[in-house]
């Protein structure tokens, strides 16, 4: 019987300490991504690479991998300076058709030093149609160079994102922990980009292990810590330190639980 009362007692402090670190660590306010208003008819450059800028920080989630000055912890190049670096990376390829393809096709060039994993900028997670990109382009070439600004094919682009469907908005309080869990996996953590899972049976997103069936290996702590601590328990086969310790300050400790929930489910 003691050695059962001792081991709820050191199961009830994991879980306490758990509880305890998430709420010590300063989160960031959970919001959709910056609502971005533009007059085609009036678009100016100005317009167009602050669009750029925006879209980078806040719907293309760019900055849990990369830096815009350079940082030693930073999973990819900084994006200072790359607007006069951008046309001398691969011979053939002008400054924008560098980036345009970083972003569209990231493997056909990696930069020596940084691992292959970023996903397609036009695809999920990130998901930005071709307006964000080209706009996200020109802000690139701002920093230590100058944008192109193809107004008049901004401006369509701009008319051709403004006919499209808007997605519709998922009613997160209506879904069970696990579900707003899944939500939160394939968007605003950008979990899906790394790991597969039965909703995301991606063949890209192999940079990480497969999480298909992590429930039946793992428990809720085990999640949990790997998520905030990832390079405490790196799993057999891949490197350390691709997976970044951010989201105790991406995620709120609600949307935390929420993606262990998710990922305890899955089984």
């Amino acid at each position: 019987m003691q050695v059962i009362g001792r081991l709820v007692l050191f199961v009830a402090a994991v879980t306490f300490f758990y509880a305890w670190f998430v709420t010590k660590i300063p989160q960031s306010e959970s919001l959709p991504p910056e609502e971005i208003k533009l007059d085609p008819e009036t678009l100016t450059c100005a317009q167009v690479v602050e669009a750029g800028r925006k879209t980078l920080t806040s719907k293309g989630q760019c900055l849990v991998c990369h830096s815009i000055e350079p940082d030693p912890k930073a999973r990819g190049p900084a994006f200072s300076g790359v607007g006069a670096r951008a046309a001398k990376r691969r011979p053939g390829l002008t400054a924008p058709e560098y980036i345009y393809q970083s972003m569209t096709q990231p493997q056909a060039f990696v930069v020596e030093g940084y691992p292959p994993i970023m996903p397609p900028a036009n695809k999920p997670p990130a998901d930005l149609n071709e307006f964000e990109v080209s706009a996200v382009v020109d802000y690139l070439l701002s920093l230590g160079g100058s944008p192109t600004c193809e107004l008049d094919r901004l401006k369509e682009l701009l008319r051709a994102a403004a006919r499209e469907a808007p997605k519709p908005a998922v009613d997160m309080a209506s879904l069970s922990p696990a579900d707003r869990g899944r939500e939160i996996f394939l968007g605003k953590g950008t979990c899906m980009a790394c790991h597969i899972t039965p909703h995301n049976p991606n063949p890209q997103a192999i940079v990480g292990p497969d999480l298909s069936k992590v429930g039946s290996r793992r428990d809720a702590d085990f999640i949990r810590k790997s998520i905030l601590d990832p390079n405490a328990d790196v799993t057999e086969g891949y490197p350390p330190g691709v997976m970044p310790p951010i989201f105790a300050s991406l995620l709120t400790p609600e949307e935390l639980n929420d993606v262990v929930a998710y990922l305890s489910s899955l089984r």
